[in-house]
C-alpha cells in the first residue's frame, strides 16, 4: 500500500458542521486533517449538510414572515418572488438662477 493510510472521519460530525455553513477549513481544523481531505473524500456531505443548512434558514425566515414581519415579507417576495419596488422614473428638473453682485469696494457702513 503506498501512502498515507485513509483517515475515516465522522461523516454525521462533517453534515452537521456544513449544514451550520462552516467552512471546509474550519471543517477540517476541527477534524484534524487537511482541507483536501474533506473535499476530496466527503463532498457529498457537504453538499448534503449545506443544502439542509439552507433549508432551514429559508423555513425560519418564512416562518418569522408568516408572523407579520414586513421587513422580511419584502425580501422574501423580492427574493423568490420576484418583486421589486418601484422607483419614480418622472424626475422633475428646477433651474435655479442666483444673481451674482460683486463685491464693491466700498465698506459697509455699520451704525
Amino acid at each position: 500500500m503506498a501512502g498515507r493510510p485513509r483517515i475515516e472521519l465522522d461523516r454525521d460530525q462533517i453534515l452537521r458542521m456544513a449544514a451550520c455553513m462552516c467552512t471546509v477549513e474550519e471543517i477540517a481544523y476541527v477534524m484534524g486533517c487537511s482541507k483536501d481531505t474533506i473535499e476530496r473524500n466527503y463532498m457529498d456531505a457537504l453538499e448534503e449538510g449545506r443544502a439542509k443548512g439552507r433549508a432551514s434558514l429559508r423555513r425560519k425566515q418564512y416562518e418569522v414572515a408568516m408572523t407579520g414581519d414586513k421587513a422580511m415579507l419584502i425580501w422574501l417576495g423580492k427574493q423568490l418572488l420576484g418583486q421589486s419596488e418601484k422607483l419614480d422614473s418622472n424626475v422633475t428638473y428646477t433651474e435655479q438662477i442666483f444673481d451674482v453682485v460683486p463685491p464693491s469696494d466700498e465698506p459697509d457702513n455699520e451704525d
